[in-house]
């Protein structure tokens, strides 16, 4: 039975940066890697016994292709520890090539018909038959000259165009007989064209030549191979397309998903286990990869994605090759002829220019605009965390393997033995990230207490009374839908300080982490009563109920994780309470709790928000409250129905504070409204401000001497509690308060001033935040400001604060005006933002960058 050797070693440097961490061979065309298109055409002639030559990345062809079964093949390899050439590299197989055999290399493409090669090498008695194609420009491949017989007469190996005398070339495809191959010496580099066959030639052997009139192409570079996805398409090559005929020329493979409102433009190719989503428009030619997914709203012209891709919402691709295991976020750009490395991450709004080649794994960041290839480093930061906790797309950017690693350089930060609570919200995707979290924590040498599914005040709260090191919670945010959030927590049960932050992500990214021993690796038990640890503690500080008429009140509890322990601490308190969505929901919709500057509520929040509402009138309650599903945040309805905004939900919890709790100081954060200074000045309350974000609030509770913070997002602590955000206790506090207060929660707040406080958020690119800050500097010299937190400038009563964003390139700006003319407040910095913006040329962009 006739054998062939499939030479595999080609690193393939001219298709980099696609080949810098895969073979040649691997490349797949129509989804597929070349060199099982070219097994396949072995098979459809009859040969089935295979040894692949390997060199670069061997392992990768190995585990690809196995022993070759579940292709129908039977494959043994030959592995070369240095280059040996063509010819050298099949003289090492020759103890199994006894008889007439063929070699073909594994990374071009071809349908020629190789049993007509055969016959033809038999019926002439030939020692080596090669087979020659056409092409238009033979200077990249061996010319060769035949006489009328098919004796090859000449040969020019890459030629100049004063040495091209003929367009016929060398394919690279030879059937030999065993005595050629005699002729390569062993273990030692030899190469066909260059050496073999002048030298068989020189000594007049049988040496012939066959044109073919098949498909061939070398797959040299990244246009031939943009080219041989468009040929494979266009039905120029035999070859197998993978997936049925949706239409015409429009294939999709098993376990695709295609939206209806999808338009789909011929000739491509969607590869199995793919989704193409919404509105997005594919105009072909064009691959969609295995286990990619198209965004709505993108558009993608003649495009190849290898496989494993997520591309955005609004997204653009026009003639681009895109690596495999590559993100694009909503709004990226990538030009004609640009190539996109494996596990590259394009973020919001940025663009990739023509013919850019970024190598892989790299980084780039909102709104940049890349002009040329990156090949070493990384542009972009690295940061892993944003905000206070990793947080990115569910099972895209945080995977169960980032999760592990976190989990990893988290417990390398602490002693090998420390124990850390480690919990969750109910969704599905947060079960499957916690146990790899945990994973992670224990191959440290950490222990971890299993908290399993609580709030997340609950977890705070134990991070302390066990007498942990820290701890860790798993959700999917309310605010943000399909992202899932890491938080880490310190002994304290607060969110982990900046320095600790930057030395897990230094492990991290450093893969620096401690793997302990077998017998050292970390337990992980499950606590007990820990929900009666927290409604002690909660009970305790509360105090008893009050006096006089219970007070009634409804409970959303946002389908979260309160309802396992709030209801019990309400009914110890004498509150009559109605409750609503308490039970869990592990799928539940992403809802937020609209804060002053985002506007009314809309969608699922605002249904929410109107059932209680409702439910409070018919119900003649004295209050409501809804809980986020994490129970850190809260949003409150008066006994009229009304939703009562965040900023003055704030006032109104400094308020009752300073009446009925005495408190001697509350801390707020710089955006946060005036009218606290306001409330607090009639007893006597000092007003502490500190940097926005609920970290800088948690630190001012840790700080002592407060009674009070509070976020105007609806978080709240109570450092006499706990310092950590707790809506379930700002819950029990708000109704015992209302209780001593005997009268209704509208009228208490009409006796309140209103806040106006107003928000906005202007895109800024992250190269003009320092020349911004510097401007409003030196426009508000002599004027009061603040530099607590990016710039406050006051004017009278009214305020305007300027804060970069930390994470994003954008600027948040808040107003808060003394007329009510807050729009106007807000115009006129946006108009002073954009005009500084304005400023940076693009070169001036890329000076302040570097």
């Amino acid at each position: 039975m006739m054998k062939a050797v499939v030479m595999a070693g080609g690193e393939g440097t001219r298709l980099r940066p696609l080949t810098s961490n895969r073979p040649k061979p691997l490349v797949p065309v129509v989804g597929r890697p070349v060199m099982e298109h070219i097994l396949a055409l072995l098979r459809r002639h009859g040969v089935n016994q295979v040894i692949v030559t390997l060199q670069y990345l061997a392992d990768q062809v190995e585990h690809y292709f196995g022993d070759g079964s579940d292709f129908g093949m039977d494959i043994r390899y030959s592995i070369e520890t240095e280059p040996l050439g063509t010819a050298g590299s099949v003289r090492r197989c020759a103890e199994d090539l006894d008889d007439t055999f063929l070699v073909i290399s594994g990374d071009a493409l071809t349908d020629i018909d190789l049993t007509d090669v055969l016959e033809a090498h038999r019926q002439r008695g030939a020692w080596v038959t090669l087979a020659l194609a056409r092409v238009d420009n033979p200077r990249e491949f061996g010319v060769v000259i035949t006489d009328g017989h098919g004796a090859i007469q000449r040969f020019v190996e890459k030629p100049t165009w004063s040495e091209v005398f003929s367009d016929t070339i060398n394919t690279g495809i030879y059937v030999l007989e065993p005595q050629a191959l005699a002729e390569v010496p062993a273990d030692q580099p030899y190469d066909f064209s260059k050496d073999l066959f002048p030298r068989l030639l020189a000594a007049r052997a049988p040496l012939f030549g066959c044109p073919l009139d098949g498909y061939w192409c070398d797959i040299g570079n990244l246009a031939q191979l943009m080219q041989a996805n468009e040929d494979a398409l266009r039905g120029r090559v035999r070859l197998e397309v993978p997936g049925r005929r949706l239409t015409g020329d429009v294939f999709v493979g098993v376990g695709a998903y295609i939206d209806p409102a999808a338009r789909l433009r011929g000739p491509l190719v969607v590869c199995e286990n793919s989704a193409i989503r919404g509105d997005a428009l594919i105009e072909g030619p064009a691959v969609i990869g295995p286990n990619s997914v198209i965004e709505h709203g993108c558009q993608l012209q003649r495009s190849v994605l290898l496989g494993n891709d997520h591309i955005g919402p609004r997204c653009t691709l026009q003639g681009a090759l895109i690596g495999r295991g590559v993100r694009l976020a909503s709004g990226a750009f990538v030009a004609e002829g640009a190539v996109i490395g494996d596990g590259c991450q394009l973020q919001e709004g940025c663009r990739v220019n023509a013919e850019v080649k970024l190598w892989p794994n790299k980084v780039v960041e909102p709104q940049a605009v890349v002009n040329q290839s990156i090949v070493w480093g990384s542009r972009g930061q690295r940061t892993l965390f944003g905000a206070a906790e990793v947080t990115g797309a569910a099972n895209l950017d945080v995977t169960p393997e980032v999760a592990v690693r976190v989990g990893a350089a988290y417990g390398s930060c602490l002693q090998r033995g420390d124990a850390v609570v480690v919990s969750r919200d109910g969704h599905p995707a947060s079960v499957m990230m916690k146990r790899a979290l945990m994973a992670g924590l224990v191959s440290a040498g950490v222990r971890v207490h299993n908290l399993e599914t609580v709030p997340l005040p609950v977890a705070r709260y134990a991070a302390s009374a066990l007498g942990t090191r820290g701890g860790a919670f798993v959700q999917m945010p309310p605010d943000s839908p399909g992202t899932l959030a890491i938080r880490v927590l310190d002994a304290r049960g607060i969110d982990i300080d900046t320095n600790l932050e930057r030395k897990i992500e230094n492990l991290y990214f450093r893969e620096d982490v401690r793997r302990v021993s077998p017998d050292d690796v970390g337990t992980i038990t499950y606590p007990a009563k820990v929900l009666d640890i927290y409604l002690t503690g909660y009970l305790a500080t509360l105090g008893p109920a009050p006096e006089g008429q219970p007070l009634r009140a409804v409970v959303d509890y946002g389908g979260g994780t309160a309802a396992q322990v709030l209801p019990q601490a309400l009914a110890e308190l004498g509150c009559q309470v109605v409750g609503l969505h308490a039970a869990q929901a592990s799928r539940r919709p992403q809802r937020t709790l609209t804060t002053d500057a985002a506007g009314p509520a809309d969608g699922a929040e605002a249904e929410d928000l109107l059932e209680l509402a409702h439910t409070v009138r018919a119900l003649r309650a004295d209050c409501g409250v809804r809980l986020d599903p994490s129970g850190e945040r809260l949003t409150v309805v008066d006994d009229q129905g009304q939703a009562v905004p965040h900023q003055r939900a704030l006032v109104l919890f400094a308020a009752l504070a300073t009446r009925q709790a005495r408190a001697h100081e509350v801390a707020v954060p710089i955006t946060a409204t005036a009218a606290v200074e306001v409330v607090c000045a009639r007893y006597g309350t000092t007003v502490r401000r500190t940097r926005s974000g609920s970290r800088a609030l948690m630190d001012a509770a840790v700080a002592g001497g407060l009674t009070l913070a509070g976020d105007g997002h609806g978080g709240f602590a109570f450092p006499a509690f706990h310092p950590g955000l707790d809506a379930l206790f700002a819950t029990g506090l708000l109704f015992r308060w209302l209780g001593m207060e005997q009268r209704p929660l509208s009228a208490l707040l009409t006796e309140l001033p209103a806040p106006a406080v107003e928000a906005a958020v202007v895109s800024c690119p992250w190269q003009a935040k320092g020349l911004l800050m510097r401007r409003l500097v030196e426009a508000t010299a002599g004027e009061r400001v603040s530099l607590l937190d990016g710039i406050k400038l006051h004017q009278g009563d009214a305020w305007v604060a300027v804060l970069p964003d930390a994470h994003r390139p954008l600027v948040h700006l808040y107003a808060e005006p003394a007329d009510g003319q807050g729009a106007e407040l807000l115009a006129q910095y946006r108009s002073f933002i954009e005009g500084v913006v304005g400023e940076m040329t693009p070169a001036a962009a890329r000076e302040a960058e570097e």
